[in-house]
């Protein structure tokens, strides 16, 4: 119900002219590429640490620069422009009595652009709240230790509603031909995102998370 009330109701489309297109696939880069690395600086600098290879859930992972190095940003940076919310995970989504939904903390502007957006990053918000649920990282509910030789563990839960609401999502995708690889480097570009903006220990949490999930998600696309 609720991704069939976005799609009548805040996903819809803009025409934008040859010029406006170019600003606004810069504007994806910008957002997507400079914006991350410059998050990635703040949360490496807050700890004085590099970007550097690491095991994470016994899986050894590249360093994101050499994971950066792999992503195809000219075609993340093909966005699709609509209206978009900005922050569209469950804390700011209200179910009305009346069936309808309600929309909450909308974001100010898509990397300077006002009217309009990247609908994958709407999406991207979705699913990313969707593999991790938020409410229960209030309370507490995960974890994260690293051991003396570096190497990380990080669990979370989450419940079947979630998981059964990212099944329904992904056949949306497939109906509405959207490319759900894009959706996923996208959700780990938003959990890397996150990571400088909170504190110990779920900052090093969402960092490892977002860096373990782009590594899968490109090993998915070889």
């Amino acid at each position: 119900d609720l991704v069939l009330w976005l799609d009548k109701n805040l996903w819809v489309k803009k025409e934008l002219s040859a010029p406006e297109f170019n600003d606004f696939t810069k504007a994806c880069h910008d957002f997507y590429y400079k914006k991350t690395n410059s998050r990635l600086s703040q949360y490496h600098e807050k700890y004085s640490i590099k970007d550097e290879p690491s095991t994470i859930n016994g899986v050894d992972v590249p360093s994101l620069k050499e994971m950066f190095g792999v992503i195809d940003w000219d075609d993340l940076s093909n966005g699709t422009a609509s209206n978009f919310h900005g922050d569209l995970q469950f804390d700011n989504i209200l179910l009305k009595s009346s069936g309808d939904f309600l929309l909450l903390d909308w974001r100010q502007d898509f990397s300077g652009i006002i009217n309009y957006g990247d609908q994958y990053y709407d999406f991207a918000k979705l699913n990313g709240g969707m593999m991790v649920s938020y409410k229960l990282i209030k309370e507490g509910k995960f974890s994260y230790e690293i051991d003396a030789k570096g190497r990380v563990e990080i669990s979370h839960n989450t419940p079947p509603e979630l998981s059964s609401g990212r099944d329904r999502l992904r056949r949306y995708f497939d109906q509405q031909s959207i490319n759900p690889s894009k959706v996923n480097i996208l959700t780990s570009l938003i959990f890397l995102n996150m990571s400088p903006m909170h504190h110990e220990p779920f900052d090093h949490f969402i960092y490892n998370l977002g860096k373990l999930t782009l590594y899968e998600h490109l090993l998915e696309q070889r």
